[in-house]
């Protein structure tokens, strides 16, 4: 097999997620951890081209840590989200009370002042949509 240059392809996601992450914490670790891992005797030999290959060999693997650990934080944005004040209202008016003002404190850090007016849009328009359409099929339903 041999190698063809046109084949090879880095998507945006790999490049922007992936490696731009990794190459940035190896640029900064690589000094101090280069030695630890290779050995300073290897790293010092090291040519060139070697030395940008293993850069971005360890940049993508850095760069997967870096998106794994990441993604443990959609858990904690997704339970901020589903919190903001809109949610605080409704849970206002059905419980009698607020969460602790802990949590309305982080809230109010990662939003501010945001009521969801963006998302509270984009379901008008869904479910707009989705009631056109149940329209259109029980009219289209009854001609037959």
């Amino acid at each position: 097999m041999s190698f063809e240059p046109e084949k090879f392809f880095i998507g945006i996601m790999e490049l922007f997620s992936i490696l731009l992450p990794g190459a940035l914490l190896n640029y900064f670790v690589m000094d101090e951890m280069g030695p630890v891992f290779l050995g300073s005797d290897k790293l010092q030999r090291l040519t060139g081209g070697e030395r940008v290959a293993v850069f971005l060999v360890v940049s993508y693997l850095l760069g997967h840590l870096i998106f794994l650990l990441g993604s443990w934080l959609d858990e904690i944005y997704d339970w901020a989200r589903r919190n903001t004040r809109n949610s605080q209202i409704i849970l206002l008016a059905r419980r009698g009370h607020l969460m602790s003002w802990p949590g309305r404190v982080v809230i109010w850090l990662l939003f501010g002042q945001e009521r969801n007016l963006a998302l509270d849009a984009a379901r008008r328009i869904k479910e707009k949509r989705a009631s056109k359409q149940i329209r259109s099929f029980f009219v289209a339903s009854s001609s037959f």
